[in-house]
């Protein structure tokens, strides 16, 4: 049974996921910036595409972490190997659990490594992914063909990206269609663990507006990943999960993030579609610093 101040909360996630899942429809990704001018190519899938899932009747919609990746990469911060979990931990994670979780946190440092070039670095994280998806049986989702496109561009950035999230997308869709939507559930949580610690760690040691508000921005897709995995609660190992998901949520609950909509723009001859909404975030550094240590203890319980 899920406590009583738990089911509280969860009336206040509806009414935020409701409002995520209506910007989504209408923005095609998840989160906003104060000075949105996007421009999404609705024809293009690529690996900084969100993951969209559908489970039952409900779309589940989380930011690629690649979309942070890039974002940490263009404010000027410096590749940091010890922002990644080490390949080598894989080996201690026993249960089929922790694999999936890691399985996300790998995938988001395999992206992080690929587009600072770091391809002996996206070579390691890239077999830590492959042997972890065959230690809980879902290998097949990275084909052979997959895998060898992705070793033989492992030096061209744009063709590497564009396979990696080839490769994840038929994850999702495997996961999905084997009726497996719990380890899906996992593998989205830990790669969206593993790129909001790479945000809280650089938020500590420069100065980006760009930063602070992508961090804000991860209050919505946090109520989204609570919704995704409060159906497991009572399973020992996601009710831990979940307790320390909710704590975090607390924590971010003290954001305010103002949404402005303004109707999107189409060129149907471009087919393009040019996104006119805007979002303002109101976060403090004393908020930024209780997520960054929230984030870190949730980190350590995930990678060991």
């Amino acid at each position: 049974m899920i406590p009583i101040y738990r089911i509280m909360k969860k009336l206040q996630y509806l009414k935020g996921v409701f409002i995520l899942f209506c910007l989504s429809a209408l923005l095609f990704s998840c989160g906003g910036s104060e000075n949105s001018d996007l421009t999404v190519d609705k024809n293009l899938i690529d690996s900084t595409s969100s993951n969209q899932l559908v489970i039952g009747n409900v779309v589940f919609c989380i930011p690629s972490p690649v979309q942070t990746a890039i974002l940490v990469k263009k404010v000027g911060a410096s590749y940091d190997k010890d922002l990644m979990n080490l390949p080598s931990n894989h080996n201690s994670y026993s249960t089929d659990f922790q694999k999936a979780l890691n399985l996300g946190v790998y995938g988001a440092d395999l992206g992080y490594s690929t587009i600072y070039e770091q391809p002996q670095d996206g070579i390691n994280y890239l077999t830590t992914v492959r042997n972890l998806a065959d230690d809980i049986g879902v290998a097949s989702a990275f084909s052979p063909d997959i895998m060898k496109r992705i070793t033989e561009n492992i030096g061209n950035q744009d063709s590497l990206l564009t396979m990696v999230g080839s490769a994840y997308r038929s994850l999702n869709q495997f996961l999905q269609e084997n009726d497996r939507a719990d380890v899906c559930a996992l593998v989205l949580t830990g790669g969206w663990i593993e790129s909001t610690y790479y945000v809280t760690s650089i938020t500590g040691t420069m100065d980006s507006q760009e930063l602070v508000d992508r961090l804000g921005e991860q209050k919505s897709t946090l109520e989204n990943l609570i919704k995704l995995i409060e159906p497991y609660y009572n399973n020992p190992e996601f009710t831990e999960l979940l307790d320390l998901l909710y704590d975090l949520s607390e924590e971010f609950d003290k954001v305010k993030i103002e949404y402005s909509y303004e109707k999107p723009t189409v060129d149907e001859e471009a087919k393009k579609t040019y996104i006119n909404s805007t979002s303002k975030i109101t976060i403090t550094k004393e908020m930024i610093q209780s997520i960054r240590t929230k984030i870190d203890e949730l980190r350590t319980e995930i990678i060991g």
